[in-house]
């Protein structure tokens, strides 16, 4: 099992992006529902993967200067 990163959470929200970006421009109103959902989770992954990344930083940081 592998673990989860920041950059692949980034990368899956990007995707995630881009597909309700085309989905919004080819679909109907039913398709647009689900591009405005898919988005949304998308946005919310690409946020969640800066903190991700600024909170496992500062956990590097934290451990660097417990035992330096």
């Amino acid at each position: 099992m592998s673990a989860i990163t920041p950059r692949s959470l980034a990368i899956a929200g990007g995707v995630m992006l881009l597909v309700s970006f085309v989905l919004a421009a080819v679909g109907d109103g039913a398709a647009d529902a689900v591009a405005v959902a898919v988005g949304g989770i998308g946005g919310v992954a690409v946020v969640s993967a800066i903190f991700f990344a600024i909170g496992e930083s500062e956990d590097r940081d934290r451990e660097r200067h417990r035992h330096g």
